[in-house]
C-alpha cells in the first residue's frame, strides 16, 4: 500500500535547474501538495519516482546547455491539441476535450503518453509550457507595447490562439495528477475549494476633486450619462452644482460603506489598494494623508479589510520610488494605531514589465504582487487560477515575492453589452471553480456611476463565493 503522502525523489536533469526546482515546487508542491526531494542528474528528462515507478517529463523549453538562453525561446506558431479522452481522462478536469501544448513532441507512434513496465513518459512538456505562461516569457524583453507602457493582451500566444479564458496552467496540472494517480493510486492531493479574492483600486476617491471648474463641470457631465448620480433633496443637478461648488453634497464615488456591506454580505473582505505618490497627470488627485483618507483608512482596517499600495504610474521600473510610497502608507497606518505592514501591491494602469516590476515589488519590501492581469480584456493572463511564487527569468531565481493573478476587472467587459458580460463572468467563475482556484476581481469605486449596469456584473462576479 503506496503512503497517502509519500516523499517522490525528482531527478531534475543536468540543465536549467532553478527552473526546473521552481516548477516542481509549484506544480508538484504547492499545487498538488506533494512532497519530494530533488537531485541533480544526468541528460535533459526530469523524471519522478517512488518505489520502482516513475513518471518521466521529456523537456523541450528547457533543455540543452543553459546558455542557449529560454528567454529567446517562443513557441512554434503551431500549438499542438492533447487529447484528454484519448488519455482516458475524466473530461470533467478540463476546459475542453483538447487541451493547448506549446512545447513537446509526442512519441514515435504519434502519442502523448506512452508506457514501459513500471515508467510512463509523457511527451508533452507541461513543465515548459507551464514555465512560458507563469514567467510570462513571451514578454520578456518584447517592444510590444501600447501608449501607457503596457504589453497588450492582444499579442499574446493565449489570445492568439484563443485559450485566454483558460487556466491551462491549472489543466497541465491535471494531467500530472491523472499519471501520478495512475502510477500511485493511493496518493492523495491537496484539496481546494472555489473563492473569490475582491479588491478595489482607489484611483479617485471623490468625483468632484479636479482642481479647477471646468473640469469638476465635465466630471459631472460624465457621470450624468450613466443616470446613476446621488440626489440631494431628489434632483441630481443640484447635487452636482453643490459638488462642483465645493458645497455639501452626496458624493457618487463615496460608496466605500456600501461596498464593504456588499463585500461582507458575501463573507468577502477586499484590498483596497491607495495611490500614495505619482506626479504625472495619470496619478491620483487626492492625499492619502489627507483627514478623509485617513477617516477611511481606520473604517477600512478595523472591518477587516486589507490595504494596500497602488503603485503609482512612474513605479514599475523603480524600486526606490515604490519602496517610498510603500513607506509614506505605513507610517500613516502607523500614526492611526493600525498595523503598519503594507504587504500587497498593485500596480496603477497595471503598468507591469516581467520580470522588472517583480523585482522592484520584492526590492521595495512587498510579499504579494497583484499586477498580472490584462486591463483591456478579462482571463487568465498567467494562465493558472492560484497564487504562486514568481521566477524571475532574467538572473534565473525564485523571488520571495508572490503572485496574486487578477482575472476579472470591471474595465476588461467593456466592450460587452450586458448579456455578453454576464456570460463572460459566469466562464470565468466555472473555469476557476473547475480546479478549487480563487477567481481574482477588480471593480473600481468609481465605475459604479458609469453605467446603471455595473451593480449586476459585480453582484454576479462574487456572487456565492
Amino acid at each position: 500500500m503506496i503512503d497517502s503522502t509519500p516523499e517522490f525523489e525528482v531527478t531534475l536533469g543536468a540543465h536549467y535547474l532553478p527552473e526546473r526546482e521552481y516548477l516542481l515546487n509549484v506544480l508538484l508542491g504547492e499545487f498538488l501538495g506533494q512532497k519530494f526531494r530533488s537531485k541533480r542528474g544526468a541528460g535533459d528528462d526530469v523524471v519522478i519516482s517512488l518505489e520502482g515507478r516513475s513518471l518521466r517529463l521529456p523537456q523541450t523549453l528547457l533543455r540543452g546547455g543553459d546558455g542557449n538562453g529560454h528567454g529567446r525561446r517562443q513557441p512554434p506558431r503551431q500549438i499542438h491539441g492533447f487529447d484528454v479522452a484519448e488519455a482516458g481522462f475524466a473530461q470533467a478536469a478540463f476546459g475542453s476535450r483538447t487541451v493547448p501544448i506549446l512545447y513537446g513532441d509526442s512519441g514515435s507512434d504519434g502519442s502523448w503518453i506512452t508506457q514501459e513496465e513500471d515508467e510512463i513518459t509523457l511527451h508533452a512538456d507541461v513543465l515548459g509550457s507551464s514555465f512560458f505562461l507563469l514567467s510570462r516569457l513571451e514578454e520578456v524583453g518584447s517592444d510590444t507595447r501600447d501608449e501607457f507602457g503596457l504589453y497588450p493582451a492582444r499579442a499574446s500566444l493565449a489570445w492568439s490562439h484563443g485559450f485566454l479564458g483558460r487556466p491551462v496552467v491549472d489543466e497541465y496540472v491535471e494531467i500530472l495528477w491523472e499519471l501520478i494517480e495512475a502510477l500511485w493510486p493511493g496518493v492523495r492531493r491537496r484539496q481546494t475549494q472555489f473563492s473569490v479574492w475582491v479588491s478595489h483600486d482607489v484611483d479617485r476617491p471623490r468625483a468632484f476633486d479636479y482642481p479647477g471648474i471646468r473640469d469638476r463641470l465635465f466630471s459631472v457631465r460624465q457621470h450624468a450619462r450613466s443616470g446613476t448620480l446621488p440626489r440631494l433633496y431628489g434632483s441630481c443637478a443640484l447635487n452636482a452644482i453643490a459638488g462642483v461648488l465645493g458645497l455639501p453634497h452626496r458624493d457618487p464615488f463615496d460608496n466605500f460603506d456600501w461596498l464593504m456591506d456588499t463585500d461582507e454580505g458575501q463573507g468577502l473582505r477586499a484590498t483596497y489598494y491607495f495611490l500614495c505618490g505619482g506626479d504625472t497627470s495619470l496619478d491620483g488627485r487626492y492625499d492619502v494623508g489627507s483627514s478623509e483618507i485617513r477617516s477611511l483608512l481606520r473604517c477600512l482596517v478595523n472591518r477587516g479589510h486589507e490595504i494596500g499600495v497602488h503603485g503609482s504610474y512612474a513605479t514599475m521600473e523603480d524600486a526606490s520610488m515604490l519602496g517610498a510610497e510603500r513607506n509614506r502608507l505605513a507610517q500613516i497606518l502607523r500614526c492611526e494605531g493600525l498595523p503598519d505592514h503594507v504587504a500587497s501591491v498593485r500596480q496603477h494602469y497595471l503598468r507591469w514589465r516581467a520580470p522588472v516590476t517583480w523585482r522592484v515589488a520584492e526590492e521595495a519590501g512587498m510579499d504579494v504582487d497583484s499586477s498580472v492581469g490584462f486591463n483591456e480584456v478579462v482571463g487568465f493572463r498567467s494562465g493558472t487560477s492560484f497564487e504562486h511564487p514568481v521566477f524571475d527569468v532574467e538572473h534565473r531565481r525564485e523571488l520571495r515575492l508572490r503572485e496574486r493573478p487578477l482575472h476579472l476587472m470591471d474595465r476588461g467587459l467593456r466592450d460587452f453589452d450586458q448579456e455578453q458580460a454576464l456570460s463572460k463572468i459566469d466562464d470565468l467563475r466555472r473555469e476557476v471553480a473547475r480546479h478549487g482556484g480563487t477567481l481574482g476581481v477588480l471593480w473600481h469605486n468609481n465605475t459604479f456611476t458609469e453605467s446603471s449596469q455595473e451593480l449586476a456584473r459585480y453582484q454576479r462576479a462574487i456572487a456565492g463565493a
